[in-house]
Order: C-alpha cells, then sequence, then structure tokens
C-alpha cells in the first residue's frame, strides 16, 4: 500500500477458473486479458462468500462444543451421583468419586460452544 494502491485479492479467471489476483492484467495461466472491474467485482463476492462459510464453521463449531460439554458434564456428574449413592447405601459408609475433571472439562467445553455460537 505503499505506492498508493489498494491490496490485491484474489479471484477465479472467467476463462479457465484459476485463481489470479486483481492486480494482473491477464490470467498467468490461460493469458486471457482481466477486465480491473470485473476483478474486483469477481473478487468482492469470493470475500463474501468466504465470510458466510467462515461464520456457518464457526456457529456449527459452536453447536458441537456445546453438545461435547454438556455431555462430558453431566457424565462427569453421573458417575459422582451413582458412586455417591451406592457409597451411601452401604452400612458401613464406603468411598465415592468426584468426577471432577469431567466437569470442569465439559462446563469449559460447553462455554466455549456458547461463545462460538454467539460470535458466529
Amino acid at each position: 500500500m505503499a505506492n498508493g494502491t489498494a491490496p490485491a485479492r484474489v479471484f477465479q479467471c472467467p476463462n479457465c477458473k484459476e485463481y489470479i489476483n486483481t492486480h494482473m492484467t491477464e490470467c498467468r495461466f490461460c493469458h486471457a486479458p482481466v477486465n480491473a472491474q470485473a476483478a474486483l467485482a469477481a473478487a468482492a463476492q469470493l470475500d463474501k462468500a468466504n465470510d458466510v462459510a467462515e461464520n456457518g464453521t464457526t456457529r456449527s463449531q459452536g453447536v458441537r462444543n456445546m453438545v461435547i460439554g454438556g455431555l462430558w458434564c453431566v457424565g462427569g456428574i453421573l458417575v459422582t451421583a451413582i458412586t455417591y449413592g451406592a457409597a451411601s447405601s452401604g452400612s458401613g459408609g464406603g468411598s465415592y468419586v468426584i468426577a471432577w475433571g469431567a466437569i470442569v472439562f465439559g462446563a469449559i467445553q460447553f462455554f466455549k460452544g456458547v461463545f462460538q455460537f454467539i460470535a458466529g
């Protein structure tokens, strides 16, 4: 940008469909002439499509992280509840497992997914 020109962006050559940058006057693959304004319009359309795809991926990753985190957290709570129930039902007492690692990991993963979903 030091020379006053806009940064180069990419688009597909309308002739051979290879990706070239907007500063090209002809395609480096098929040597077809490139219209500068058509190149900028195609690059803007490609940027817009990439943004939509990127946001959709973030939202779907967020949902995936919420499901996985929820399952880990619920699994940890179930292990804790079941082992506590078994330990407290005996006459002599007993020991039980607090699956805090699964509970904490699941909660962190779940909230990470919530924030990804909101940001997406």
